[in-house]
């Protein structure tokens, strides 16, 4: 046996310190000969802290607009930041930016609740400590009446794609209206 996993740890979301205690499962067949039958490991996140940001600025990535176009629902995100103090400190927050992932939903229209990305400007070294989730409206051009069609069409798809506000549900699913 050239190791045994005893479980997994999200970086990302320890800051100062943190200890684990986890219990070592033997394989079948084999023996523990020396005893020691639980680990405890320390992490110690020097010089890491959080700050807190609220973004406002949205975009998305993986999307065709060929006949469509998106609308970013959610108008803003309250998203924690991780890194030094002195690097979280120069953040200017009109620099942070959510970018949503549409590459799940590149053939529908509707409203979705998909992943993001937090990006900042001049990429330093700093992270987000949880997932982030925005919302999105997917029209077909005709919807928006940049193409003609006629008046009960557009009013049709216009109420498929009323607006609820933003939910929690899962990624790339498609809320109710």
């Amino acid at each position: 046996v050239d190791k045994i996993e005893l479980g997994r740890i999200v970086l990302s979301e320890i800051t100062g310190e943190r200890t684990f205690t986890y219990d070592i499962h033997i394989p079948d067949g084999l023996s523990n000969l020396s005893g020691i039958y639980t680990a405890t490991l320390t992490i110690r996140n020097r010089g890491v802290t959080t700050r807190e940001v609220n973004v406002t600025h949205f975009d998305y990535d993986n999307f065709d607009t060929e006949g469509r176009s998106v609308e970013v629902v959610t108008s803003s995100l309250g998203v924690t930041l991780r890194g030094t103090s002195e690097t979280l400190e120069a953040i200017d927050e009109e620099t942070v930016f959510a970018v949503a992932d549409l590459s799940g939903v590149n053939d529908a229209s509707g409203t979705y609740t998909v992943p993001a990305t937090v990006r900042i400007g001049g990429d330093p070294d700093v992270g987000t400590v949880q997932s982030c989730q925005v919302t999105v409206r997917i029209i077909e051009n005709a919807e928006t009446g940049e193409e003609t069609g006629s008046e009960g069409e557009n009013a049709e798809a216009g109420s498929e794609t009323e607006e609820t506000g933003n939910s929690e549900s899962s990624n790339g699913s498609e809320e109710g209206n």
